[in-house]
């Protein structure tokens, strides 16, 4: 799927949507011009070799002047998964499997501020830096904003079936009035949020519903 339109929460309590057309547009212009913290997107991978380059370009694809940096952190694959995302640039951490413990492996070896966990079959939007910039600007204005957390607010799937569509809806419904999105549309936070709310936990599964249970 393909992450869309960026959703600021604090500790689940939707706040901010991304919108569309022209004030998004501005939106994204304003954070460019402002100084920018450092990315840290972290993708949790096992045997994910037909899909990880298309994860970690996506996370490429940023804004003139992003400091963006890819983590990868490898679950024991036995395919060219590592091999193919360190020939993108990637930095490669292993860990045990399970992706509660790597996406917490991950955080423990970004150095960025802000924390972009980012599935291996997924796609970031263009310039989601500056959308996820734009969360956090927004939420300056009214209170701390390294208590937030974020998520894209929809998950752009390409199959125009009916049953998909129903599924695509019922996500962007979730994620507006429940506060709870699925891993899938790309958990962000600042270091500290990340950090006080305990990371994710070392569960084999379910780990993104916890999270947003908290």
């Amino acid at each position: 799927p393909n992450a869309e339109g960026a959703v600021g929460m604090f500790w689940n309590a939707s706040w901010w949507r991304g919108g569309g057309g022209e004030k998004r547009e501005k939106g994204i212009r304003s954070a460019r011009r402002r100084k920018r913290e450092k990315i840290s997107v972290i993708v949790p991978t096992l045997n994910e070799a037909g899909s990880v380059e298309k994860a970690i370009r996506s996370a490429r694809r940023t804004t003139r002047g992003a400091q963006v940096e890819v983590i990868v952190v490898d679950g024991g694959s036995e395919d060219a998964t590592v091999k193919r995302a360190r020939s993108l640039g990637a930095k490669i951490v292993r860990s045990g499997r399970g992706r509660g413990l790597q996406q917490d492996m991950g955080s423990k070896a970004a150095t960025g501020n802000l924390l972009l966990f980012l599935h291996a079959d997924t796609e970031l939007p263009r310039r989601y830096d500056s959308m996820i910039h734009e969360v956090f600007w927004n939420a300056s204005r009214h209170r701390d904003a390294k208590h937030i957390w974020g998520a894209f607010g929809e998950l752009g799937i390409r199959s125009k079936g009916p049953l998909l569509r129903c599924v695509e809806f019922g996500v962007k419904q979730r994620t507006k009035y429940l506060g709870m999105p699925y891993g899938d549309q790309c958990h962000f936070f600042h270091r500290k949020a990340y950090q006080e709310s305990g990371g994710y936990k070392h569960i084999p599964f379910m780990e993104d519903y916890d999270m947003v249970h908290r």
